[in-house]
């Protein structure tokens, strides 16, 4: 026998010997696969619930809420295995990107901003306030 023929021999010994040593006697699955199973439906649920917009941290907090204790990092390996995947936050727009080379407006109430009674409808003023939580757009008027 040459080495290499030996070699290759001994090495699909040793991987028949490992396989065996993992694989149970009664081909039946493990404990861990059974609750495995049992884990990915909770899972799937609560994906689906959030319209899949959760990841593993938020998915591990919903079934921690509900009494079922297992790590983060198991619930992230089950999604991946399962393909699934949290929605990441859309990432923020610059919308007004001032011209250099325009003129500067002129200031036609001056900075004042006071309400007067006796000037009712005499000025206007608006501003578009954009908030960094929810992407809506909001327009007060004085």
């Amino acid at each position: 026998m040459n080495g290499s023929l030996a070699l290759q021999v001994l090495t699909v010994q040793a991987v028949d010997e490992l396989m065996s040593w993992l694989l149970p006697l009664d081909g039946q699955p493990s404990d861990r696969d059974r609750d495995d199973a049992g884990l990915i439906v909770k899972i799937k649920a609560e994906h689906k619930r959030s319209k899949g917009r959760y990841g593993a941290p938020r998915i591990h907090a919903e079934l921690r809420g509900q009494g079922r204790r297992h790590s983060r990092k198991r619930i992230a390996r089950l999604m991946r295995q399962h393909g699934l995947r949290g929605r990441a936050p859309k990432r923020r727009k610059k919308t007004t990107i001032p011209d250099p080379a325009a003129a500067a407006r002129a200031d036609a109430i001056r900075r004042d901003f006071t309400a007067d009674a006796s000037k009712i409808n005499q000025r206007w003023c608006g501003d578009i306030t954009y908030s960094a939580q929810r992407a809506v757009m909001c327009s007060p008027a004085a």
